[in-house]
């Protein structure tokens, strides 16, 4: 049977027909915009040769569209409630695995992969870390080649992507998030995304993120053979971002106030910034100090 997936009174009766409510606890705004839908794919240079990984698959409107275009796509979806009607929408789709487990504790088999999803927004952190940084940070630590995606292409809230980016209010200020991306990989939004492109809308605007990671780490030898300490660092010098990042290291790093100045010092980074405005190249030589 054939669905029109972005249309809300066919997204309605299907909900009614299988007893079910689009859950905000579980961000499911649904997509409903087919330029959006198509701007996606495209981002995501999408082949038929490709092994698609999708996180929240929802009623399976990126879902059927990402299968007309790649090799394979693989569905993650949590609520268990939502397996019989996204089984139905995609019945038709041969080259479609559907699992219901959580993409946070998702370990993909394949070596060659992307990700591209409309996920729930309030794992966008959490899932980019774990997929991205996490993955990394893990297996470099054990002398394992990591098992990083290809390409990532996620659609999120705009104030998110923004964050990542380093764009509009968040132009020339660091987060622990855009830090943990820019490391490992280049950002950039491609589109933003209106509210009326869901049902039901959400109350943000959303943007589609592009994360194309590095083909290997572009990180001084020490740093990469001690990647959780130097993580462990950056989250020191976020602990308070209202702080100047020396009182920020001294707290976090349990150092005296004079070693952290000296260290600081010897790395040219002025003690009474705040960590926002460091650049990964100042906290490589900040870290490179610390060891």
């Amino acid at each position: 049977m054939s669905f029109d997936l972005t249309n809300p009174a066919q997204i309605k009766n299907l909900l009614i027909k299988y007893n079910l409510l689009a859950q905000k606890k579980l961000g499911q705004n649904f997509l409903i915009n087919k330029k959006v839908l198509g701007k996606i794919v495209k981002a995501g240079e999408v082949g038929d040769q490709d092994e698609v990984l999708e996180i929240g698959p929802g009623i399976g409107v990126l879902t059927t569209e990402l299968a007309k275009h790649a090799n394979h796509v693989t569905s993650i979806e949590l609520d268990s409630k939502l397996l019989p009607l996204l089984k139905s929408t995609t019945y038709d789709f041969k080259n479609i695995e559907i699992l219901n487990e959580d993409a946070l504790k998702f370990k993909i088999k394949n070596s060659k992969f992307k990700i591209i999803s409309n996920i729930p927004y309030y794992i966008t952190s959490p899932l980019i870390n774990h997929f991205l940084k996490d993955e990394i940070v893990e297996k470099s630590s054990l002398g394992v080649e990591p098992n990083v995606p290809e390409l990532i292409v996620l659609l999120v809230q705009k104030e998110v992507a923004e964050k990542i980016c380093m764009k509009g209010e968040f132009k020339s200020k660091h987060s622990v998030l855009s830090l943990n991306v820019q490391i490992f990989a280049e950002a950039e939004i491609v589109d933003f995304v209106s509210k009326t492109s869901f049902y039901p809308q959400p109350k943000v605007t959303s943007a589609i993120l592009k994360i194309r990671p590095h083909p290997k780490l572009n990180l001084h030898e020490k740093i990469i053979q001690n990647l959780p300490s130097f993580f462990k660092t950056i989250q020191a010098g976020f602990s308070n971002p209202r702080k100047q990042i020396h009182n920020c290291l001294s707290n976090g790093l349990h150092l005296s106030s004079e070693k952290t100045i000296q260290i600081l010092s010897q790395a040219n980074i002025d003690a009474k910034r705040r960590a926002e405005t460091l650049e990964i190249k100042e906290w490589e030589k900040l870290f490179l100090n610390l060891l």
